[in-house]
């Protein structure tokens, strides 16, 4: 029984914190909603990839609710912490799977771009028009 309760809060976080994979669709929208509009100027997204990704951020919304009711504060976090890399890795590939080739590129590249923008950040530097704090050694 142990086993099966754990095993059911993997596969929930797993699934549910991978919605924190695409948290750059989220820039300036709200809910799944607005990352499947984001991704859809981006990548130009037919309307049956739409109602899929739709879908698809649905069910990682459902996940997270039923976990937030079955398990304590202390167990997501653990969750969230040991499982972040996998549940990011999910959800590109559930999304990857309903792309064209050509969209998967354009899905790395913004992938390529979040990742300078967090680089940026990490230096000190706040988003692309760089009004943060510059870290110093003085």
């Amino acid at each position: 029984m142990k086993k099966t309760i754990i095993a059911t809060l993997t596969a929930v976080t797993l699934t549910v914190g991978a919605i924190s994979g695409v948290a750059y669709a989220h820039k300036g929208s709200k809910g799944p909603e607005g990352a499947v509009e984001r991704l859809t100027e981006r990548l130009n997204l037919t309307t049956e990839q739409q109602s899929e990704l739709q879908a698809i951020f649905d069910q990682k919304l459902i996940d997270r609710k039923n976990m937030q009711e079955n398990t304590t504060a202390e167990q997501r976090k653990n969750l969230r912490e040991n499982a972040r890399d996998g549940m990011k890795a999910k959800m590109e590939a559930d999304i990857k799977a309903l792309l064209t080739p050509e969209q998967v590129a354009l899905f790395d590249q913004m992938h390529a771009e979040k990742g300078d923008d967090h680089e940026r950040e990490e230096r000190g530097h706040k988003g692309k028009g760089g009004h943060g704090e510059e870290k110093c050694d003085d």
